[in-house]
């Protein structure tokens, strides 16, 4: 059995119960947007880099567009079996994420929208179109899940 804890004690007991709900500003949302679109490439980059690693006679090709702008596209054996666009920013928010299933795409056109929603404590994103793809709208991603969620969008023709 532990001894009790006396009060004169150097060590002073507390509560782990101490996070207090926070307000983002404009600001902090449209830095956080700004991190996650480079975030997104990033994990495109690598996830190109190591799918055509593992798989003989697949290659990717990632290619900037604008600053807010990229394509992804995936070969098998020199030809495209999958591509898409996605930017930053769109028809929905300044601050959102919008990915089309083809390279070629417009600005306007769309398979999903990521946007920002706020919980008590963190910045999260929210698939728009999550609900088509078996994925829980509701549910907030980190930066790394809604890389992953646009990863399996481009994957999934191939799987």
């Amino acid at each position: 059995m532990q001894a009790p804890v006396r009060p004169d004690s150097p060590v002073a007991s507390r509560s782990s119960n101490l996070a207090l709900p926070s307000e983002f500003s404009d600001e902090a949302k449209h830095a956080f947007a700004e991190l996650t679109f480079d975030y997104v490439k990033e994990y495109f980059r690598g996830s190109l880099e190591e799918l055509q690693r593992r798989n003989p006679g697949y290659s990717g090709k990632l290619r900037d567009k604008t600053a807010v702008a990229f394509t992804a596209v995936v070969f098998k054996n020199g030809q495209r079996v999958a591509g898409c666009y996605i930017r930053l920013g769109g028809m929905m928010s300044s601050n959102g994420i919008a990915y089309s299933g083809n390279e070629n795409s417009s600005d306007n056109s769309y398979n999903e929208i990521l946007d920002i929603q706020t919980d008590k404590h963190s910045l999260l994103w929210r698939a728009q179109m999550g609900s088509f793809s078996g994925r829980d709208p509701a549910k907030g991603l980190s930066q790394e899940g809604a890389a992953e969620h646009l990863w399996s969008m481009l994957i999934a023709p191939l799987q």
